[in-house]
């Protein structure tokens, strides 16, 4: 085995100029400024799977008008999520934008950390949150937005664009578990996780980024790109790949 490998420009324009630009998923997170440090470490492991999530206090630019990004951010999110501790309680700011994401009928999924759901959003089943297990709660929240039928495609092509951003095995692995739950991938779908595979050692290498990979190869090949999995096939075993893309 070698070093390196060093893909050639035509395929390296396979792997770098055909990407798949699947769907995002964007959600708000409504919470007390005295929880901030805790919703920010939340804000940073949901997006290792892909998704985006608003926090005022990190989010808007100081110069702007907050109140104005607040209700953009709003009513462009897919998922409304109230992080109810007692501090949420007590904020001055929570209740109106739970009252405002029922107006705009977004999905409300409900954080329970200290409290349940009450008043406008207390119709909502909620998700109970142990801070003291912040990264399996986490992942729990990411399993509950799966079940949801809307979001399905879209947490799909949510964590396969994170894939190729996982820096490490343990960023990569639990990406690739929750992925292999999927019944259905389309086409665009297991040819941007193979392109991912190829860019992407940490995920390739993974344990179960190989199990992902060898399902989508044996179960979806017909769908796969020819020339895309020789390229696969020549450096699944290698660590370091080049690109020669000039």
């Amino acid at each position: 085995m070698s070093d390196v490998i060093i893909l050639k420009k035509d395929e390296s324009k396979e792997i770098w100029d055909k990407n798949y630009k699947g769907k995002s998923l964007r959600i708000f997170v409504s919470y007390s400024s005295n929880d901030r440090k805790v919703v920010g470490e939340i804000k940073n492991s949901i997006e290792r799977f892909g998704l985006s999530v608003f926090l005022a206090h990190e989010d808007i630019i100081p110069s702007s008008d907050w109140q104005i990004e607040i209700i953009k951010n709003l009513k462009g999110c897919d998922i409304f999520l109230p992080f109810l501790t007692n501090n949420f309680i007590s904020s001055d700011w929570t209740d109106q934008e739970s009252g405002m994401a029922v107006a705009l009928d977004k999905f409300i999924l409900p954080i329970n950390v200290e409290t349940v759901p009450y008043g406008f959003i207390n119709r909502w089943h909620a998700f109970k949150f142990d801070i003291s297990n912040l990264e399996n709660s986490c992942l729990g929240v990411i399993k509950v937005i799966r079940e949801i039928s809307p979001f399905q495609d879209y947490l799909k092509d949510c964590m396969i664009a994170s894939l190729e951003l996982a820096r490490s095995f343990y960023v990569a692995n639990p990406i690739s578990e929750e992925l292999l739950k999927f019944q259905h991938f389309t086409s665009d779908q297991v040819n941007q996780i193979i392109r991912n595979a190829i860019r992407n050692n940490q995920f390739r290498m993974s344990s179960s980024g190989k199990k992902l990979i060898n399902e989508i190869i044996s179960k979806y090949k017909n769908d796969l790109d020819p020339s895309l999995l020789k390229i696969f096939e020549s450096v699944k075993d290698q660590f370091t790949v080049a690109f020669e893309l000039s």
